[in-house]
């Protein structure tokens, strides 16, 4: 039933287990997108649903779609999902919204939201392990992010799976590159559908983003590129994966691009069949409307254009083309592409196979076949096939014209081609038929083939004249022909038209003679628009002109009489000018325009009048310009008196710029004709539109031709320059002139009579203000000046312009330079500086002038002073120049005042006078300041400023002022009237106002000056804000007033701010003017009217943004402290029931609401409450204490009309906060703070938010005036123990934070007051900390630390401290006695968490403040109600409580082990920092108080004085745990002095154990200071030790083992004398490993000091390595204990060392891993000398029967090596006798053993000798080398022995390879020997033999020719050739290699040939062996011969060759087969065949 059950369990269990939160602390969340793994396991899964919450909120705010697919995936409930345990149907469900909200977010994968949205789906839901394909899917578009990488270092991928490529990869560190990706994709299909199906499912769902298809079209272009073949199951998803988004419904513009794009580049790469393209094109032709005709065109041809072969156009394509709008302008741009003459054969195919229809498309295929960069095998195409159409009989009409047309279009523009395809098409035909089918060509080429109206249209478009002539005449018969009533097409139309624009005379004259068929065939416009145009064409000759006149005066103009002005303006003026070259025409147009005798149809045009008598036969020069004169002045005075002089007018004067010089040259005539004849206000008018039209903006241009003219007069001189007209029009000096001579007629308009100028005045935009004589005026000045050079024009203009100005010129000027100040143009500087500088000339000549009548020009100074603000410091400079002339010319006495009555029109008697002085003093000083003026623009504010500051000569100041202001409101020129205001802007006096009320009003009655209502709303602002700018500080005291006129207009502003009809400013300026200038200086009285006015406004319905505005000021006011002292009694008394509005109000309601009556006050003191909330109150007790009657009003009506005054109540104590919180000025009266009003809030309100704003607010009050909160700090706290505490949120918490912080420290003052002494403190504050302490439970547990800890901070940690942790501890008690010690922390975490948040300093003394209570409590234990003695704590007791003395009891042990916890928690606090020396007192006193109150005693309760006593003494070594180092070895000294029974062996031992513990971990300057405590404890312990009583040896010996690591110098005589005490604890069991410990510590600490007990080391360390029955643990101490004595007295081993050495060996022996290092610092640290001896004796001693050391002889010899390779070349030779012997012994190994591994252990001798002849040089080695040869090849010697050297002699040459080679020398004839035995049988050793032939070829491999030489050689090349038969005989395996390559090295070593012949024919004579065995080892030696030797023996091949064909022939089939093989190799490197070889 359990295995069931726990079956059934597992099933049921999470997946998710190891990711979800588990029982205990510590967590495992799997992946993170977000974070790295170390950071993940930080956040937990509601902080990371925080965070993916947070994301969801941003992406939805991006993308509103998002919000419904993920509202599931993060709603609260998703916590709780685990996607593991869900049934199938849900489990879907999931993973289907989990894929549409995925797929929606791909498109932000890339923002900062998208990864919090995914740290959630991956933590909770696991997206990248149960969603991989999901996930891929939405990242792969951005494979080469970091986001991607990001992502698939977190995927969980499945080795099956196609993303098994994905596997981590260095490659996708940064992203997965394109080309992996696309590697990928070429090779697995599936995945590349996979790829190439993201973009179809991203339009089913409606998510397609930009990146994606970025995505899809680079990745489907490149895979196809790369694919060496497209085969059909590729396309079988390709293709659907391109066509299906772009087949979509849902599909957009974009992706139906992108798939153009991939069917293109798939056409280019892969051969579609006909299928395939056909279904392609169906495709393009559905989403062709998404689409430009350009783009479907461009993959239309990129499809057709990769065929070969001929396509046939879908018809469903064929009428999507049909359809489209513009493609006749787009199929131009595609002709030139390659591909497109495919598409449009095709298209042409298509259009030609029925021609019926071809009207539809004559405008396409003219586009295809007209333009000029058609292929010509496309129109011979077109061309053919329409030739072969047309010879149908069964075509109809419509189609043989339609094909005519085309026929004839490709003759006319590509002839060759015309001719190609009818040569083409007539191949092959009879001659009747030739015949015939030329004549249609004839006709086709004449245009002449098609019948019917529309057919004789093609002729009229042929080069040939005859052609036009006939079509043109056959058109007009048919024309006639036909109905008259019929409409003529349109196409006929044109053709007429294009006829009329015909060059040639006589088709001209053919269409004009049919004149009436043309006016009724025609449009009026359309016929006269185009005689018009072909009339005026360049290349019309005079007869063409001509005939064009014939026919307009005398047939159109007969028809149509309407259109006789324009055909006179536009046909016949151009042509009317008499010259020379044009004499004829203008004879001919004049005729054509009167008519014979003047009777012609234009002849009667009123502008004609009187023109035919003036025509004059004779056409001279002089005559012609005679007559222009005559008829232009006759022209002018025509049009004067005409009714439609204005046409006329407009006519001459746009012609004036005209391109054509005879038409200008004539309305230049006509223009100064009538401007000379014109009069008064026409002439007026037309003089400025002669300026405007003449487009002249200089006259830099007549200064060329005026240098020759003698004079102007001339040079204008009206008969001279019709001469120059009739001569030469169209030069530029006749153009010069004809200016000029008009110009020069302006200056003498005349003034206009009875009309006052206001020459000040200047146009606004859309407005002509500007009287026309004036413009014209200043039209002329500027032209006039417009010029560098002061030739006669202009200086004529200025002259003649002055003189008619005449006084008025200085008014004029002023305009000029004040004109348009907006525009700083250099032309505009230019002009104004000119005109400063003529006025300074004016004023100039007026002041030397003289005489006794003075003219006043004051009234021009605020023109002046506009000028100075100029950017041109030119023209500031001139007017300073005027300035100065005023100056010079005042006098004391006026005669006259210039222009005072006319400067402003009307409005110049509003202008106020100065008097002379004033005016002097005014012009002085702004002349003495000319130098600022000049270089600072902006200088005259600033100088207005200065002026107006001084309190001297008020009056006069005034008088200025008003002055300037008359003239700014008189003066209604906007950017003048600005800037004199703006100037004074920064001037306070009261004579301002009244001055601007006016403009003012004009702005609120929206009458605004003219000159304002064109200007934009900002400068309109600005203006306004200059206005507004009056009402400041001095104009308050008119504001104060009672009845004052202008606090009326200010009230009306104030209600144009909620006006929404006025403009912005308007709403706006008021406002700020009020905040920032004016309300504090208003009354009381003012200031309360305007805050009321402005609450009434708010309650008006308005727009938000004035609203708002409002409301700000509103807010800004009452920071004043006269509008809130005043404001708000109004306010509250109109909340009061005794109100007199409230009162009568309640009479009149009856059953009303009651809350209805309050609805307006309150919606005041609402907005009052807002705006103070919002406001920085002043501190001021009158404000506060308004305040709180507010408040108090609103506390009395609460209840009825609660919901409503909730809110306000809440503003009010915001406002309130405000207040107090900054602190009041000065001291605060008695009564101010009303403390009682807000803790009655507090009771009455249920609101949170209420009653907590009012706690925060007493706490501010409690800084501020701490005596008015004093005595209601119980009940604060009372309520927040019972109301907020228990609040779980961050709000809330902060409010008990504040109120601690504030009304804390003011108890705790009063308390430190009340109470002198500590204890008096304590229980003094006891009650009110224990408000604290009871409502600990009602706080939330985790904030319950913070709150403990804040507090305490608050009370004061060094005085509070103490006494809160024993409130705390004394509620815990009865726990704390039942519990472990694990749950006791648990219990005791609160206060000791809060304990631990101080610095140690402090909760050291509050540990000591709480024992010192211990002992409190301990002394009145027997009796705790009856004692005298005073404790903190006081016993509680009710009738479960048990007696007073357990009660105390428990008290005192829950504080003892709350000391315990605390003071051990010192070691785990990071800034808890040990003193390094010294002793720390209160540490001392805390161990102390710990032992006093362990010895506690109750006479009445024994075993509560065990009870604490052991707690005591359980806390006292948990403080020595931790203690600094110093008190730490000092409390440890002192216990163990301590006899004390109680304390007992157990204290004492825990200490010792401490202190073993600790010791190691001081620090090394502080364990040297407390060196003479540690020898007091050494002193100790060794006394432990040698009496073996106390506490436990081993503590004792751990604790030795902690100083002897840390021994300090002073303490080694007292270590050392405990070395025989501790050998002698070694032999005792129990202690042995401790003991040995000990021994390996001293070892490495005392030195010399060692020597007299190394042998007794060495030999307690060998007893205990070979001991094992004590355990691993002691075998590794007693070989530490070697290393340790090798180490520290290598030198002093003497005998001992071999004892060490064969210890070692024998436990290598045995596998021990630990001997071998002793082995190694053997080697390293011991001499050399010692070593070898060492060496010597184990061998002698140890090694003598080699057969009992099978397993150590081995590690043996490798310690031999090493021990060798230390010693140095004079170590060596000081023992090398010994050595020699020695290793002669070594070596007889073979002999003297019967070794298993020989082999193995003789190559180690070897190694071990070969280093020791590394050391040995030649001297010393060849004498050596001798005595081994003799010893291994004398009468003595054996085979053993000679196997041994063969090995050694080998190993010598193969590392010192050529040194020893002539040590052979020695050998050769022992080998030869050795080898002769062989052959003859004599000896049979396989092992010899082996190692001998291997000597030989490793000698002969090393060798260079030194020893090896030829006669050596041949002493044993026979010898050594018939060792193959020696090897094969003793069956030696390894010969069959090791022979052949000796050969061949000794084969290779032979100079002469002769002897290598000899040597090869031996190795040929063992072939002939009877025994195959050696003739098989025969041919591989010569095999191997010859390929290393083949180009050699190449010559030996013929000899070889009998040799081997009798091989090749054996029974053997290895020797025959070997045969074969080397008679291969042998033709193959000889070159010939030895088969024909005789």
């Amino acid at each position: 039933m359990v295995s069931s059950l726990a079956a059934q369990l597992a099933q049921g269990a999470s997946l998710n287990s190891a990711f979800l939160l588990s029982a205990t602390k510590h967590r495992h969340y799997g992946h993170s997108y977000l974070f790295e793994p170390n950071e993940a396991a930080n956040h937990d899964l509601a902080s990371v649903y925080a965070i993916g919450q947070n994301g969801f909120m941003a992406l939805c705010s991006l993308d509103s779609e998002l919000e419904p697919l993920g509202i599931d995936l993060f709603s609260p409930a998703s916590r709780n999902v685990d996607r593991t345990t869900l049934p199938p149907e849900q489990h879907q469900a999931l993973r289907a919204n989990i894929a549409a909200f995925m797929r929606r977010l791909s498109q932000y994968i890339l923002d900062a939201p998208a990864a919090k949205a995914l740290e959630w789906l991956v933590r909770r839901f696991r997206v990248n392990e149960f969603d991989v394909d999901l996930v891929l899917e939405c990242f792969l578009p951005f494979h080469e992010s970091p986001q991607f990488a990001k992502m698939h270092s977190i995927l969980t991928i499945k080795a099956d799976s196609m993303w098994s490529f994905l596997k981590p990869s260095p490659k996708i560190v940064h992203g997965l590159p394109r080309s992996a990706l696309l590697t990928q994709m070429t090779k697995e299909r599936d995945f590349a559908r996979f790829v190439l199906k993201i973009l179809s499912q991203a339009v089913a769902s409606s998510t397609v983003h930009r990146t994606l298809v970025n995505f899809h079209t680079s990745v489907a272009i490149e895979y196809i590129s790369r694919l060496p073949v497209a085969d059909a199951g590729i396309l079988a998803f390709f293709l659907p994966s391109i066509t299906g988004p772009m087949s979509n419904d849902g599909a957009s513009r974009e992706i139906t691009l992108s798939a153009f794009v991939v069917l293109a580049a798939l056409a280019q790469s892969v051969r579609l069949s006909s299928k395939a393209l056909k279904a392609i094109i169906q495709s393009i032709v559905d989403v062709s409307e998404r689409v430009s005709t350009l783009e479907l065109l461009t993959v239309l041809i990129a499809l057709f254009g990769s065929r070969e072969e001929a396509v046939k156009l879908p018809k469903d394509l064929y009428a999507v083309l049909k359809d489209s709008q513009d493609i006749v302008e787009v199929i131009p741009k595609t002709l030139a592409w390659r591909g497109a003459d495919r598409f449009y054969i095709a298209f042409m195919t298509r259009v030609l196979e029925k021609p019926e229809r071809g009207a539809q498309w004559s405008e396409v295929t003219s586009a295809i076949l007209d333009n000029q960069s058609t292929p010509l095998h496309i129109v011979k195409h077109a061309a053919k096939l329409a030739f072969e159409s047309l010879e149908s009989s069964s075509e109809s009409l419509e189609a043989t014209d339609f094909l005519s047309g085309i026929l004839f279009g490709v003759n006319q523009r590509k002839p060759q081609a015309f001719r190609a395809a009818a040569l083409e098409h007539s191949a092959g035909m009879e001659d009747d038929e030739k015949a015939k089918f030329d004549k249609l060509v004839a006709d086709i080429a004449l245009g002449l083939s098609v019948t019917g109206i529309q057919g004789r249209s093609l002729a009229i478009s042929s080069d040939d004249v005859q052609a036009r002539l006939s079509g043109l005449r056959e058109l007009l018969e048919n024309i006639e022909a036909e109905d008259g009533d019929a409409t003529v097409p349109e196409e006929v139309r044109a053709k007429i038209m294009a006829c009329l624009r015909d060059n040639d005379e006589a088709v001209l004259g053919l269409a004009y003679s049919k004149s009436s068929l043309l006016l009724q065939s025609i449009p009026r416009e359309d016929l006269l628009s185009a005689i018009l145009s072909a009339a005026s064409a360049s290349s019309a000759s005079r007869h063409i002109i001509s005939l064009h006149h014939t026919f307009l005066a005398d047939g159109f103009a007969k028809r149509y009489p309407e259109e006789r002005l324009k055909i006179f303006q536009e046909a016949f003026v151009p042509n009317l000018l008499f010259t020379k070259s044009r004499a004829k025409q203008a004879s001919t147009a004049w005729s054509h325009l009167l008519g014979t005798e003047g009777n012609g149809a234009m002849g009667d045009l009123g502008i004609l009048s009187g023109c035919s008598e003036l025509l004059q036969p004779n056409l001279d020069a002089s005559a012609m310009a005679e007559m222009n004169l005559k008829l232009s002045n006759k022209l002018a005075e025509n049009a004067i008196y005409l009714e439609k002089t204005e046409s006329h007018r407009d006519f001459f004067l746009a012609k004036l710029t005209d391109s054509d010089p005879y038409l200008r040259s004539f309305a230049f005539l006509v223009v100064r004709a009538f401007l000379e004849r014109a009069g008064g206000d026409l002439q007026l008018e037309f003089a400025f539109r002669v300026v405007e039209s003449l487009g002249l903006t200089d006259l830099e241009g007549f200064s060329s031709v005026l240098k020759d003219a003698r004079s102007l007069g001339e040079f204008i001189q009206y008969e001279s320059i019709a001469g120059s007209i009739v001569s030469k029009a169209s030069s530029s000096s006749t153009l010069r002139r004809l200016q000029a001579s008009v110009i020069a007629l302006l200056p003498g308009i005349s003034r206009p009579n009875g009309v006052q100028l206001e020459w000040l005045k200047h146009n606004s935009e859309g407005k002509p203000e500007v009287h026309l004589y004036v413009k014209l005026t200043r039209a002329i000045y500027s032209l006039a000046n417009s010029c560098s050079s002061l030739h006669s024009l202009p200086t004529n203009l200025l002259r003649a312009l002055f003189l008619g100005l005449k006084d008025e010129a200085l008014l004029f000027l002023a305009g000029v330079w004040t004109e348009d100040l907006s525009k700083t143009s250099s032309s505009q500087e230019h002009l104004r500086r000119v005109a400063l500088s003529h006025a300074a000339a004016f004023l100039r000549a007026q002041a030397s002038a003289g005489g006794s009548d003075f003219v006043d020009f004051q009234v021009v100074v605020p023109a002046l002073l506009v000028a100075l603000g100029l950017p041109d410091k030119q023209s500031r400079q001139s007017a300073i120049e005027c300035l100065k002339r005023l100056v010079d010319m005042q006098r004391e006495q006026r005669a006259s005042l210039y222009a005072s009555e006319s400067i402003y029109g009307e409005r110049s008697g509003d202008v106020q006078i100065l008097s002379m002085a004033d005016c002097n003093k005014y012009l002085k000083a702004l002349t003495e300041k000319g130098d600022s003026f000049v270089a600072d623009a902006e200088y005259l504010p600033v100088f207005h400023r200065e002026y107006f500051s001084s309190p001297k000569q008020s009056q006069h100041k005034q008088r200025i002022i008003c002055f300037l202001l008359s003239h700014s409101v008189a003066w209604r020129d906007f950017s003048s009237t600005l800037q004199l205001l703006s100037s004074v802007r920064a001037v306070s006096e009261p004579a301002k106002l009244p001055f601007v009320l006016s403009l003012i009003e004009e702005v609120l009655s929206s009458k605004f000056p003219e000159a304002l209502t064109a200007v934009e709303e900002r400068r309109r602002g600005e203006y306004f804000s200059v206005l507004l700018s009056s009402f400041d500080k001095v104009s308050a005291s008119i504001l104060n007033t009672q009845a004052s006129q202008e606090w009326t207009i200010f009230k009306r502003l104030m209600d144009c701010c909620a006006d929404a009809g006025v403009q912005d400013y308007v709403r706006v300026l008021p406002m700020e003017q009020l905040r920032t200038n004016l309300f504090r200086f208003l009354s009381q009285e003012r200031k309360v009217e305007v805050t009321c006015q402005l609450l009434h406004l708010l309650t008006l319905d308005i727009p938000n943004n004035d609203y708002g505005r409002i409301k700000q000021t509103l807010s800004s006011l009452l920071s004043e402290v006269e509008a809130v002292v005043g404001l708000l009694p109004v306010l509250a008394e109109s909340l009061s029931p005794e109100g007199p509005e409230r009162t009568a109000k309640r009479s009149r309601m009856e059953e009303s609401n009651p809350g209805s009556e309050l609805a307006e006050p309150l919606q005041r003191i609402r907005l009052v409450a807002e705006a103070l909330a919002s406001s920085n109150l002043p501190p001021e007790p009158e404000v506060i204490s308004c305040i709180f009657g507010a408040l108090r009003a609103l506390c009395d009506i609460r209840d009825s009309a609660t919901s409503s005054v909730e809110y306000i109540l809440q503003m009010i104590l915001t406002a309130l906060d405000k207040a107090v919180g900054t602190g009041v000025a000065g001291p605060i009266p008695p009564g101010v703070m009303r403390i009682d009003v807000l803790i009655d809030l507090i009771r009455a309100s249920g609101n949170p938010q209420l009653f907590q704003q009012a706690l925060l607010i007493i706490s501010n009050i409690a800084r501020i005036d701490p005596e008015s909160v004093i005595q209601s700090v119980m009940p604060i706290f009372t309520f927040m123990g019972s109301n907020v505490f228990h609040r779980d949120d961050s709000f809330s918490f902060r409010v008990v934070q504040k109120t601690i912080e504030g009304i804390v420290p003011v108890m705790v003052k009063t308390l430190k007051k009340q109470h002198d002494t500590r204890l008096d403190l304590l229980v003094g504050s006891r009650d009110f900390l224990r408000i604290f302490s009871d409502a600990a439970i009602h706080v939330p547990r985790h904030r319950r630390t913070f709150f403990f800890t804040h507090l305490v901070d608050v009370l004061g940690p060094r005085a509070f401290l103490a006494p809160m942790v024993m409130l705390l501890v004394e509620k815990s008690a009865n726990r704390v006695v039942r519990q472990a010690e694990d749950d006791v922390s648990q219990t005791l975490s609160l206060p000791l968490a809060m304990f631990a948040r101080h610095p140690h300093e402090l909760r050291l003394d509050a540990l000591v403040e709480i024992l010192e209570e211990c002992q409190r409590l301990g002394r009145k234990i027997d009796d705790p109600i009856n004692s005298d003695v005073t404790s903190f704590l006081q016993l509680s007791l009710d009738d479960h409580s048990p007696s007073p003395s357990v009660a105390t009891k428990k008290q005192i042990v829950a504080l003892v082990v709350f000391v315990g916890f605390g003071i051990h928690a010192f070691g785990d606090h990071p800034r808890y920092k040990p003193q390094a020396s010294g002793t720390n007192t209160r540490i001392q006193q805390l161990l102390t108080l710990l032992v006093q109150v362990a010895n506690l005693n109750s006479e009445t309760m024994p075993h509560a004085s065990e009870e604490i006593g052991k707690e005591a003494r359980r806390s006292l070594l948990k403080a020595l745990t931790v203690i600094p180092a110093a008190d730490f070895v000092q409390s440890v000294a002192a216990l163990l002095r301590v006899e004390d029974a109680k304390a007992g062996q157990s204290v004492q031992a825990g200490a010792i154990d401490l202190f073993a513990e600790r010791l190691p971990l001081i620090a090394s300057g502080t364990r040297a200071a407390i060196s003479s405590t540690v020898l007091e404890v050494l002193q100790r312990l060794k006394s432990i030790v040698s009496s073996r009583t106390g506490p436990p040896i081993s503590i004792a010996l751990r604790a030795i083992n902690a100083i002897a690591v840390t021994m300090e110098e002073s303490e080694g005589s007292l270590v050392t004398s405990m070395l025989e005490v501790i050998l002698q604890e070694s032999g005792h069991a129990e202690a042995r490993q401790d003991a040995i410990t000990v021994l390996t510590s001293l070892t490495s600490k005392l030195g010399p000091r060692l020597l007299p007990y190394v042998s007794s080391l060495v030999s307690v360390g060998i007893e205990c390595a070979h001991d094992v029955s004590q355990g691993e643990e002691l075998h590794h101490l007693a070989l530490l204990l070697l290393l340790r004595v090798v180490e520290n007295v290598p030198a002093f081993l003497g005998q001992d060392l071999s004892r060490v050495v064969t210890c070692c060996l024998g436990l290598v022996a045995k596998g021990d891993v630990d001997a071998p290092e002793i082995l190694s610092v053997i080697t390293s640290k011991v001499p050399a000398r010692s070593i070898l001896s060492v060496i010597r004796d184990v061998w002698a001693s140890t090694y003598q029967d080699l057969n009992d050391h099978a397993s150590d002889i081995l590690q043996y010899f490798h310690f031999c090596k090493a021990g060798l390779s230390v010693a140095s070349r004079t170590d060596i030779a000081e023992q090398l006798k010994e050595l020699f012997k020695f290793f002669l012994d070594v070596l007889d190994i073979r002999s003297r053993a019967t070794l298993t591994n020989v082999e193995e252990v003789e190559t180690a001798a070897i190694e071990a000798f070969l280093e020791l002849v590394t050391k040995l040089n030649e001297a010393t080695f060849k004498p050596f080398f001798r005595r081994l040869f003799d010893w291994a090849f004398s009468p003595t010697g054996n085979e053993s022995r000679q196997v041994t050297f063969s090995i050694a002699m080998t190993a010598l040459l193969d590392m010192f390879k050529n040194l020893i080679v002539p040590y052979m020398s020695m050998t050769l004839e022992s080998v030869t020997e050795a080898l002769q035995r062989f052959i003859s049988g004599q000896c049979g050793n396989h092992i010899l033999w082996t190692a001998l032939i291997r000597m030989l070829q490793s000698s002969l491999n090393v060798d260079e020719g030194l020893f090896w030489r030829d006669d050596r050689l041949e002493r044993i090349a026979e010898a050594l050739a018939k060792q193959i038969s020696a090897c094969a005989r003793m069956r030696i395996d390894d010969g069959k290699i090791l022979l052949p390559s000796c050969m061949a090295a000794f084969a290779h070593t032979i100079n002469r040939e002769e002897l290598l012949k000899s040597f090869h024919f031996y190795i040929l004579m063992e072939t002939r062996s009877e025994e195959p065995r050696a003739q098989l080892l025969a041919l591989q030696s010569l095999t191997s011969v010859w390929r290393r030797n083949g180009s050699r023996v190449i010559g030996f091949a013929t000899e070889s060759l009998s040799f081997i064909e009798d091989l090749a022939e054996s029974d053997n089939d290895n020797v025959a087969k070997e045969a074969r093989v080397f008679k291969k190799m042998m033709d193959k490197m000889s070159g010939n065949d030895t088969q024909d070889t005789p």
